[in-house]
């Protein structure tokens, strides 16, 4: 008895499925050919702004203010109630290009460390993959939730490169056990 197929064979969709979709045929590009690049990249720098909560804006660059920001979370030291932070990180690199995110030299290191009573608490992110812009800056950026009422320090590095910035945060006895 012969089977009576209906449609196209395995090997007959494949070929028509390599005529509908050239690109899917094709090998993967590797970074290399994509244009990677694999010289030094450095951090330029780190900001630190505010995420004001009732107006969903993000205040000026708050990295190294020269006082200790009081009750932030209260809206005392700062326009309105902030609790959060927004950190980004600027990295210079070759204009147009990316860095490779397989060498470790282009992977950047943020050592995150809330100065508490109790004691420190480090938090740690890694960064790869930067595309550079026409001006040769890439930036990578995260939030910090309930980041106000302890001093902040953030250590960022990449390869040689590296980049320090402290926010000095308190609340009053009240607010800081909350």
């Amino acid at each position: 008895m012969s089977v009576v197929r209906r449609g196209p064979t395995a090997p007959l969709a494949a070929v028509l499925s390599v005529l509908a979709f050239p690109a899917l045929s094709q090998p993967a590009a590797t970074a290399a050919s994509q244009g990677a690049f694999t010289g030094p990249i450095t951090i330029k720098d780190v900001k630190v702004q505010f995420f004001f909560e009732k107006s969903a804006t993000f205040s000026e660059n708050i990295a190294d203010f020269p006082a200790p920001i009081v009750n932030a979370q209260r809206g005392e030291g700062a326009p309105e109630p902030a609790s959060g932070v927004l950190v980004t990180m600027e990295v210079v690199g070759p204009k147009g290009g990316q860095s490779n995110d397989k060498i470790a030299l282009h992977m950047a290191q943020v050592n995150i460390t809330r100065k508490y009573k109790s004691g420190p608490r480090l938090e740690q992110r890694v960064f790869g993959g930067f595309r550079f812009n026409d001006k040769g800056s890439s930036y990578k950026a995260f939030m910090i939730d309930a980041a106000t009422c302890a001093p902040l320090e953030i250590e960022a590095k990449l390869g040689r490169s590296r980049k320090f910035v402290k926010v000095d945060f308190e609340c009053t006895p009240e607010l800081a056990s909350q």
